[in-house]
Order: C-alpha cells, then structure tokens, then sequence
C-alpha cells in the first residue's frame, strides 16, 4: 500500500473515531432515564478519554511524515533525517547546533525545516 493511502486510511480512521464519540455520547443520553448524572458522566469521560487517546495516535501517525520547523522542535542528535533550507534537500544530521550533510559530513547553512525518513516499503506492501 503507498504511502498515500496509508495516510488516507489514518483520516478515515480519525474521522470514524471523531464519529464513535458522538454516537456513544447519544447512546449514552438515551440511556439517562437509567442511569444516575454521575454514572452518565463517567461513563461519558471514560467513552471520551478512550477515543481522545486514539485520535492522538491516528493524529501522531498522520504528522509523522510532516516537515517539522526547526523553531518548533530538532530531532535527536545524529538521527539521519531530510532537511531544508528552502531551497535544498539534503539527508543530514544535527549535533543539536549545526547541520551536516550526511555522507560528505559539510556543514549545511540555513537549515529551516526537517522530517523524518521514512522506512523504505517492503515488498507487498
């Protein structure tokens, strides 16, 4: 499956779990006749807090492959990732203060934005 699709197939999934929220919300409140303000709204929190940590995992997954600004955060030191410098791409390393290219190790100027490197597909996928 390319890349592409897998990121399709995360929104979707975002986008049913935003949707289990609401639907458990209504089931919920069908059943309030039943239930105690208390028991309703725990039952309520818990049902949310579940489905908030699974849009945080799909919402991770589909930044995962994002350019990152060099303001905001630098990945770990030595990590090989892609880099920018709004006009170039390079593979390279950081020591936390400097870029270098990767292979020839020369410093890179200017750096503004990094990303990741992806794992290459395997066969099947």
């Amino acid at each position: 499956m390319s890349e592409y699709l897998k990121k399709i197939n995360t929104a979707a999934a975002l986008v049913n779990a935003l949707g289990v929220v609401g639907a458990r919300v209504r089931e919920l409140e069908n059943k309030a006749p039943d239930m105690t303000s208390y028991q309703m709204f725990t039952q309520m929190n818990d049902v949310v807090n579940y489905q908030a940590q699974q849009i945080a995992a799909l919402q991770a997954e589909l930044e995962s492959d994002a350019w990152v600004s060099v303001e905001d955060r630098l990945p770990e030191i030595g990590d090989n990732v892609l880099v920018s410098n709004g006009r170039f791409v390079y593979s390279a390393f950081t020591s936390g203060e400097e870029w270098f290219e990767f292979l020839s190790e020369d410093e890179i100027y200017g750096v503004a934005h990094w990303k990741p490197i992806t794992p290459p597909q395997t066969e099947g996928e």
